[in-house]
């Protein structure tokens, strides 16, 4: 009998070595340079390299952001048109899956992955293991209770706070970063298991710190701020702090610069920031716009200090410029708490801050010896947490159990969805039509 369970044993296991890996990006808008693309990008472009079939769901109405091309647009990348139309939940063009198949289809918002488990419900007898990567520590994308006010906002919150302690005990979700699980946790008030098993791994190894670099940052000429984000506000709001801490300073110190890294749809508010400023302050302000992450290095090796959120921050820390982080969702001002290393869980996080000024004129006005010692600090805090695993997903999904939500709920948020569609565009209709009120 024992010998009959380890042939039986051994024959599973053989099945799934031969099982052909396929990897979904439910990730259907890649626009913008953010630490999610950026991930999805190094993650699709190891796995073409390495034999694994990759499907991306893409949605039809939005154009990718060109430094993707390379990805995008290489022949092995199958692309699956998720119809735009917002009266479809959920349409696409159909998906050919195979019994043959070792699947993981991978989301990064609360809606996405719901939709990602009515594909695993519509191929019930295949192995499709559909993964949640959270990114963020709050937000309507994630937190769908958000937008509403009660008694609705109760029944959403109790809603959600069952799907997700489900989710969670079913092993489907991970986190890009500890803070995002305790903002699941205090949100819902469940707890998360083996948290270090959750935590998503890079994909590239990070490169060695470049001395030569380093030796002439140390001089500070021309001191050079940079900051690494998408243009998405209020989330990314401290860029608009930083423009108006950098025109306060710029007085004091005329030796300073601001080179601003990122684009999206709010690009019309960071130009109307810095055409506040006096148009010399403006002019040492440079939009570089989005960078594909393969060269970005070579983009921001000349500047001084990196002042960013989530992945911004590690970006700026292996290219050796002394780095801060920056508070997610600040408004008004640019709220930072310290530097690298001691502050490296801080780059998701959105409680107050202090006043970016002082850390500015500090990193500018300390000796040589400091200043160095910061920058090699900033790198090493990133380089010693960075644990490289370019097949986490796979191996992750081995531990994630079969669970769907049951057509009830889901049929209830599907119908939130659309009620929350409804409001955002009846909020903008309602903003133009005050403009337009206001410009009689």
């Amino acid at each position: 009998m024992i010998c009959q369970n380890w042939t039986l044993t051994s024959i599973n296991l053989s099945k799934s070595a031969c099982m052909k890996r396929t990897f979904i990006v439910n990730y259907p808008i890649m626009i913008s340079i953010g630490g999610i693309e950026k991930y999805l990008y190094y993650l699709m472009k190891y796995m073409l390299n390495h034999g694994i079939r990759v499907i991306w769901m893409q949605n039809a109405r939005f154009q990718t952001e060109k430094v993707y091309d390379d990805v995008i647009k290489d022949p092995r990348l199958e692309i699956v048109k998720v119809s735009p139309n917002l009266l479809f939940w959920f349409k696409h063009e159909h998906l050919n899956l195979s019994k043959d198949e070792e699947i993981v289809i991978f989301s990064c918002t609360t809606m996405a992955k719901l939709k990602a488990d009515t594909i695993v419900r519509s191929f019930p007898d295949l192995n499709i293991k559909s993964i949640y990567g959270i990114p963020d520590t709050k937000g309507d994308a994630y937190y769908l209770e958000t937008i509403f006010c009660n008694p609705l906002k109760s029944i959403v919150y109790r809603c959600m706070r069952t799907v997700f302690k489900e989710w969670e005990s079913n092993n489907h979700l991970c986190f890009y970063a500890r803070k995002q699980m305790d903002a699941l946790e205090n949100n819902y008030h469940i707890y998360i298991s083996n948290k270090e098993t959750k935590l998503l791994k890079a994909v590239k190894a990070l490169p060695h710190l470049n001395y030569d670099d380093l030796e002439e940052r140390i001089k500070r000429r021309n001191f050079t701020i940079i900051t690494i984000g998408r243009f998405d506000f209020p989330h990314k709001g401290y860029i608009l702090g930083l423009i108006r801490a950098y025109g306060r300073l710029k007085e004091k110190y005329p030796q300073i610069r601001l080179d601003i890294v990122g684009d999206g749809p709010h690009r019309f508010k960071v130009i109307k920031e810095i055409e506040k400023l006096n148009h010399n302050i403006q002019k040492d302000i440079k939009l570089l716009g989005n960078i594909s992450p393969e060269v970005l290095p070579n983009y921001i090796k000349h500047a001084h200090l990196n002042i960013s959120v989530a992945g911004g921050v590690a970006v700026g820390a292996v290219s050796g410029i002394m780095s801060i982080p920056a508070r997610n969702y600040c408004d008004g001002e640019c709220e930072v708490y310290g530097y690298l290393p001691e502050y490296l869980e801080y780059s998701v996080a959105t409680s107050p801050g202090n006043l970016v000024d002082t850390y500015i004129e500090r990193a500018i006005t300390m000796s040589d010896y400091e200043y160095k010692k910061a920058c090699i600090e900033s790198y090493e805090s990133v380089y010693n947490s960075h644990e490289v695993d370019p097949n986490y997903l796979f191996e992750f999904s081995k531990s994630v159990n079969r669970y769907l939500v049951p057509l009830k709920t889901l049929l209830f948020l599907v119908v939130i969805d659309y009620i929350k569609k409804a409001k955002y565009f009846f909020t903008v209709f309602l903003k133009v039509r005050i403009n337009k009120c206001f410009e009689k």
